[in-house]
């Protein structure tokens, strides 16, 4: 009967290899997300005269709303929701929840219109008079059908 060994050098050395292509793989997804992310910064700064990112303002109640991005245009204020969300998309305005399928799963989330409703109230409740908008903003890894657009 043959005795099968296996060097124990070898072990380590497998283990040393995947190891690396793990860091390898973690820090190009990092770099990915990080240079998409001031890809999108920027756009956002040639937008707006002033821009403000991830920003917390009081809810009236006692309490805080995140905001992803405020952006000081020549038409008022800007209150941008940004979603990544992968995959077919189906969500409307009547619709309460939005439904995804990607990579034959199907999940749901809150229509996020609501949401972004009182993100607008609140900064409206900071600055007055000056007009006050919001857009819902979807990365491009998502696609909305065309039964499920909405007209915001």
């Amino acid at each position: 009967m043959n005795d099968l060994r296996i060097d124990p050098q070898w072990v380590v050395a497998a283990a040393a290899v995947v190891v690396v292509c793990t860091i390898v793989y973690m820090a190009y997804g990092a770099y990915t997300r990080r240079s998409r992310r001031k890809g999108l910064l920027a756009r956002l700064e040639r937008i707006g005269h002033e821009a403000a990112h991830q920003v917390l303002v009081p809810d009236g109640m006692g309490g805080h709303i995140h905001i992803d991005h405020l952006l000081l245009t020549p038409r008022g204020v800007l209150v941008l929701d940004t979603r990544r969300v992968a995959g077919l998309i189906f969500g409307g305005d009547q619709m309460s929840d939005w439904t995804v399928m990607a990579r034959g799963r199907r999940y749901t989330f809150d229509n996020p219109q609501p949401a972004l409703y009182d993100r607008i109230a609140a900064v409206k409740a900071l600055v007055g008079d000056v007009p006050v908008e919001g857009r819902l903003l979807f990365s491009n890894i998502g696609k909305f059908t065309r039964a499920g657009r909405s007209t915001w």
